[in-house]
């Protein structure tokens, strides 16, 4: 590397700077995949480790307090089943209740318990 800064070529210096961020930004990405397939595991698959439940879309305006434009935004959140609301324990609740700004509407409709029974429909 000492020997291409040495020989003043600036398209061989950009092309190592461009290399390593690169390679730091498909390491960021890597990290933000992972962190994201996790989540969609733990909302989608419950304990059973089963990868094939939640990964089908239901037709979540059948669950009482969610409209068209609300089950949009869960499906932008990767919110797509009745498995994965069923799911859902109280960090999931809190968290969703401040992204969606309903506070307290997710427990006051009953979304997990309309799922489950929605789920075994």
């Amino acid at each position: 590397m000492r020997d291409l800064l040495d020989t003043g070529n600036r398209d061989q210096t950009a092309l190592l700077g461009a290399g390593l961020g690169g390679l730091i930004l498909a390491a960021a990405a890597g990290a933000a995949f992972v962190l994201w397939q996790r989540s969609a595991e733990k909302a989608g698959t419950g304990d059973d480790g089963d990868s094939g439940a939640g990964t089908h879309d239901d037709d979540l305006t059948r669950i009482n307090g969610i409209g068209p434009a609300l089950a949009a935004k869960l499906r932008d959140n990767g919110v797509t089943s009745f498995a994965q609301i069923a799911a859902w324990d109280a960090d999931d609740i809190a968290a969703f209740d401040t992204k969606l700004k309903f506070v307290g509407r997710i427990e006051r409709d009953d979304w997990t318990g309309q799922a489950k029974t929605l789920q075994g429909a």
